[in-house]
Order: C-alpha cells, then structure tokens, then sequence
C-alpha cells in the first residue's frame, strides 16, 4: 500500500556557495539533465535526460556516468534506459565524505560533472511526544511535538526537515541556541495508521535548496521511494530553479536519515 511523505522545511538561513538560478523555463536547444541523491547504505542511481524543446528526447546513446570518491577511485555505473545504476554495489557511501559524479556525453560535449559531501551525523530527536486524542476508523488527531538541535560536526549549510507519511504541514521554529522545536496541539492524521513514520532528514546544503523550492509547489513523496526516483519523476522538463551541475542542470545531493514511528520506536534502514 502506497504511503505518502509530504515534505516540510527547516530553513537553515544559510547559502551554498555556485547556486544556478536559471532565467528562463524553456531553451531551444535540449541542456542535458542529471539527477542523483544518495546516502549510506543504499545504491547510489544517476538519471540522465534532458530538458523538452518540443523535438524528440535526446537518448545520449553513448554517455558514460561514473561516481568518484574522494580517494579519486572511479566506478563506471550499468546504463537501464535513462537510469545509470551500481549494479555489483561497488560503491559504498559513507557519512562525512565527499563524492563526484561525471557524465560522458560521449557527443564531444564539455563533461557534467557535480559534487556533494554526505553530513557528518544525522539528526536525532531529543524531544519526542506523540499522543492520540480522537480515533476512529478514517480520521485521527493528536498532540505532536518534537525537538532535536542542530549538529555542530556537520556543515553550517546542512538543513534539517521532517517528511511524514500523511499530509500535514507544521512549521518548526528555530530557537536561538541552534535548537529546532515543533508542536501541534491537535495534528490530523489517518485512521489505521499504525505503520506511519516520521523522519528527520539531515541533508547537503545542495538537496535542502532543492527541497525548499519543491515545498512550494507542494510536492508530496511516497514512502518506500528514493530521493533521485521522487526529484526524477517531477521533471516536468523545463529548467529548474536550481542546479548544482556544472555544463548542464539538475541535482547531486546527499542525505542521513533518523526515523520514528508514531509511538517513538526508532525504525532502522
């Protein structure tokens, strides 16, 4: 059964250094378009397209896409259609580490190449209240509240955000010791909702900014999904707002994960 994550911001006022903001939605010539998000313990995957000028899609038949760690050690990813994947999982993520991606066009283009360096630590939460004042069998309510802080071994541009499995929007306020903190006093949620979750993502300066543009135009995430599949599957094949992909446009970013069910038990990857 699908789950849905509705995605909410934690701003963390802070920019990234080379942020693209594209003037115009639409080019007459096709720019090439990566997507890739990844994070410990699960395959790292590449999307390759490319933006709609109202020809036919470019296939890039012979592009390469490889990943590199910050050991310069190389790994060349297995090509499905428009998704370039670590099929043998030589490709092992690690917390604190910087990775690159390059694509190969393979037309003579100049190189796509980006870069992303996964947090340190991931968010936890400090403060957990998850208490039910009405049920019934479709529409439940409760008192939520939670808190953690900011960690002080990640990068300052690091941003922290609360994706749950049901649409809710609730803002979190940052205090003035790094701390963040959110409380509804009676939050919405499904009936039957004993297998939801709540996840505090800590990401790359590079995928918050991204996020923070899709938060308003209310972009929701099915549970069970992956960052890169989510961002791919909303093209909408204009440029995008943002890019960190140098000699085309897209996303390379990275993330940790600290996630509860409803009760408070901590649900492992």
């Amino acid at each position: 059964m699908n789950k849905f994550f509705v995605v909410i911001a934690i701003v963390l006022l802070a920019s990234c250094a080379r942020i693209k903001e594209e003037p115009t939605p639409w080019n007459t010539e096709a720019v090439p378009v990566v997507f890739s998000v990844i994070t410990p313990d699960s395959v790292v995957k590449i999307y390759l397209t490319n933006t709609y000028t109202g020809k036919e899609k470019t296939k890039y038949p012979l592009a390469k896409v490889s990943i590199m760690d910050e050991n310069a050690h190389e790994t060349e990813l297995t090509r499905f259609d428009s998704l370039f994947v670590d099929k043998e999982h030589l490709v092992h993520i690690e917390k604190g580490k910087k990775y690159s991606l390059k694509v190969d066009l393979g037309d003579g283009s100049p190189v796509i190449t980006a870069s992303t360096t996964v947090p340190n630590q991931a968010a936890v939460f400090s403060e957990y209240s998850f208490i039910p004042l009405d049920t019934n069998e479709y529409q439940n309510s409760a008192y939520f509240s939670c808190k953690w802080s900011a960690v002080k071994a990640n990068n300052p541009t690091d941003t922290y955000w609360l994706i749950n499995s049901w649409n809710w929007d609730i803002d979190p306020v940052k205090n003035a010791d790094n701390t963040y903190q959110a409380i509804s006093s009676r939050l919405s949620y499904p009936g039957k909702a004993d297998y939801y979750h709540i996840s505090l993502v800590t990401t790359d300066c590079w995928l918050g900014k991204y996020l923070l543009n899709k938060r308003y135009q209310n972009v929701s995430i099915t549970q069970g999904m992956d960052f890169t599949y989510v961002i791919f599957s909303e093209f909408s094949g204009t440029l995008p707002d943002f890019s960190n992909i140098e000699n085309g446009v897209g996303l390379f970013g990275s993330y940790l994960s600290h996630t509860r069910d409803l009760e408070g038990n901590i649900i492992t990857n």
